[in-house]
């Protein structure tokens, strides 16, 4: 008998231990959403005006540039400390079943025509890359809809500050 509640409360200390580190690795909001404090989040929990200090499965990122990566973490940080990406746009794909093809045409255009509202300026005539998330097939299935836009200095370096009104 013993044994046995020393085993479950070595389980219970154990949960509880894994609970908290998996807390303090989480990206802290406050109230408004706003990133407070250093943390990962996945993908699909972004939200406008999140920053990314790095995200190294985004590659040298354009127009057409986009990622099936819903099931990853990304690094959050308050914009106000140094980030290579910002979201800029997040949308419900006007799709009614899972295609790829069709989820990158739709988010290249929502991109493309959300990006000059956010920065200032026309893609085209901007120094910053673009890189977006749309679902997966698996996340399609779980009810994700979104594509989410992503701005950044792309290989150039890093921001500090918001890319909103950014003009270049």
């Amino acid at each position: 008998m013993k044994r046995i509640v020393i085993f479950i409360a070595v389980v219970v200390v154990f949960n509880m231990g894994r609970t908290y580190i998996t807390n303090l690795s989480k990206a802290h909001r406050d109230d408004s959403g706003k990133v407070t404090s250093a943390g990962s989040a996945n993908v699909t929990e972004l939200t406008v005006g999140d920053c990314i200090s790095k995200h190294e499965a985004i590659p040298n990122a354009g127009p057409s540039s986009s990622g099936s990566f819903k099931d990853s973490d990304v690094s959050l940080v308050p914009c106000t400390d140094k980030h290579e990406w910002e979201v800029y746009s997040k949308q419900a794909a006007d799709i009614t079943s899972f295609n790829h093809q069709k989820l990158v045409t739709e988010a290249q255009k929502v991109c493309g025509s959300t990006f000059e509202t956010f920065v200032g300026v026309p893609y085209n005539d901007s120094r910053l890359s673009v890189y977006f998330y749309t679902p997966t097939s698996d996340s399609w299935d779980n009810g994700d809809r979104n594509i989410t836009c992503l701005t950044g200095k792309g290989n150039h370096g890093t921001v500090s500050g918001t890319l909103q009104n950014y003009s270049q």
